[in-house]
């Protein structure tokens, strides 16, 4: 049976997608904790595609850069910093630019009326 691109994904099947032991999934989740598989009963872990997003990045600091454990933690930390700013600002940005549209409708009425 195939799943969705969006269905959660248990231990097994995700160890399997991105060929990582079910030991080492486990091991991940305590040490980077921008992994949180949602748990059923029993304690059954259930990976979201964001999860497995999450997973596969770390796979590839680790085996492919060449990253310590606590190297690729410091830097999955700043980059999330950075798009938590990222964000921030984006939400600043669009504030003004509703301020700005509401200002330009405000001297449109007050043309129209003249």
């Amino acid at each position: 049976m195939i799943k969705e691109d969006n269905a959660y994904h248990t231990i097994s099947e995700t160890s399997k997608k991105i060929n990582v032991p079910s030991h080492v999934l486990r091991f991940w989740e305590k040490k980077f904790n921008i992994i949180k598989p949602r748990k059923g009963t029993g304690g059954r872990r259930y990976y979201s595609p964001q999860d497995i997003d999450k997973l596969i990045e770390i796979k590839n600091l680790l085996y492919q850069k060449g990253f310590t454990i606590n190297g690729a933690v410091k830097y999955l930390k700043n980059n999330n910093n950075t798009e938590v700013k990222l964000t921030d600002d984006k939400n600043d940005i669009l504030k003004k630019i509703d301020e700005a549209l509401n200002n330009l409708d405000k001297i449109k009425t007050i043309i129209n009326k003249n």
